[in-house]
């Protein structure tokens, strides 16, 4: 399926969509299981690195397996992979030194328990060509759920090494949005274009590039 930018609502073809489209909205499909990474409006702005959002589009129980696409899906279980390159952002020492690639896995059931991995770069890159970045912050940002009737987000733990906790739920505010300082996870209620209404925002908060980071996302039933 092809899930709406916004994540409100998932297309199967082969059809033609028509569709109107508010100024507040992007015309844009995105395909079911998919990850993209995306800055939120005030890191650009700043011109600042993080958070590093990525933007899982959960697939809905209607969606068949396509080998042809990065994500695997047979109804709610999904595998994806997301990735991202990163330099300075700024100088042309990427010539020289290489920058890095960053990795997002899933898998599980979207009406179950989905695993999420975060990977270290293959190669660290040095400290001059990224800008002595040692630590990233990283927010997951779940477009489509909500299209799942009486399914909701029960729980969120998160593992670095050999630490783990439980990630609370947290007031959605809108620095909360657009700074995710703090680690946590709430409903988002109102709307942007890189922030749309009803997508669930995970903040797993600032660690180590050089440790995997791995959450669990545990759902049951009700409504966020």
């Amino acid at each position: 399926g092809w899930v709406d930018w916004d994540g409100m609502s998932t297309h199967f073809g082969p059809k033609v969509l028509s569709k109107n489209y508010s100024l507040s909205e992007i015309p844009l499909l995105v395909s079911a299981g998919a990850v993209v990474p995306l800055k939120t409006m005030a890191s650009v702005s700043a011109l600042r690195p993080d958070p590093l959002v990525w933007a899982i589009f959960v697939p809905s129980s209607h969606d068949v397996q396509d080998t042809s696409i990065a994500s695997r899906c047979s109804g709610t279980v999904c595998a994806g992979r997301g990735e991202v390159y990163e330099d300075d952002g700024e100088t042309k020492q990427y010539e020289t030194s290489p920058g890095e690639w960053l990795t997002l896995e899933y898998n599980g059931d979207w009406t179950e328990t989905v695993a999420v991995k975060i990977s270290p770069p293959s190669t660290l890159a040095t400290g001059e060509a990224m800008g002595s970045r040692g630590h990233r912050s990283h927010v997951l940002q779940l477009r489509g759920l909500l299209q799942h009737e009486n399914r909701r987000l029960t729980a969120v733990s998160v593992r670095v090494g050999d630490t783990g906790k439980k990630l609370e739920q947290l007031p959605d505010t809108a620095a909360a949005v657009e700074n995710c300082a703090a680690a946590g996870w709430w409903l988002h209620t109102g709307h942007s274009l890189s922030s749309p209404r009803g997508s669930i925002i995970i903040s797993l908060g600032q660690h180590s590039k050089s440790h995997t980071i791995e959450a669990t996302l545990t759902f049951g039933e009700g409504v966020n």
